[in-house]
């Protein structure tokens, strides 16, 4: 009995599709000292990569003060709603060349990201690539985000 193959991609956004980490590590950096906060960066680079769980519980720590979760969040947009992040203009400039011919050769893509839902959708859809993905999964839907492996299976 001959065994079916699979031909499968998964992608991760962050630092594959579009190169955020650099963005999101200074502007966080940038709305703390904001607020008068001045983080050990050794401290601050573990967001870097980071799902928006454990990104939260590092910001809490720096803060080292009581801290509302939906205040801060509200704050920090409000911070930045006169620069937002165009990720058209960090996505990967190879992506859909790559993307495409996945597709051509009958690949299965999927996109596995630390990310939150909301800023998977943001990316994907201001990229116009949301059609390339067949299965797109959050850290936040896992108890653990990556570097635990599950996501993948």
């Amino acid at each position: 009995m001959e065994q079916k193959k699979y031909r499968a991609a998964i992608f991760d956004m962050d630092g594959v599709i579009v190169d955020t980490e650099p963005i999101n590590y200074e502007r966080l950096h940038e709305f703390l000292k904001f607020n008068d906060i001045y983080p050990n960066l050794d401290e601050l680079v573990k967001t870097v990569g980071a799902s928006s769980t454990d990104t939260w519980d590092t910001i809490q720590r720096i803060w080292d003060k009581p801290l509302h979760k939906g205040r801060y969040e509200r704050a920090y947009e409000d911070y930045f709603k006169d620069r937002p992040v165009d990720n058209r203009e960090i996505v990967n400039p190879d992506l859909n060349t790559l993307l495409n011919w996945l597709k051509k050769e009958g690949y299965q893509i999927a996109l596995a990201s630390s990310s939150s839902m909301g800023e998977i959708q943001k990316v994907l859809e201001e990229c116009d690539l949301t059609h390339y993905f067949e299965s797109i999964l959050s850290g936040d839907m896992f108890e653990q985000s990556k570097p635990n492996p599950e996501i993948y299976f």
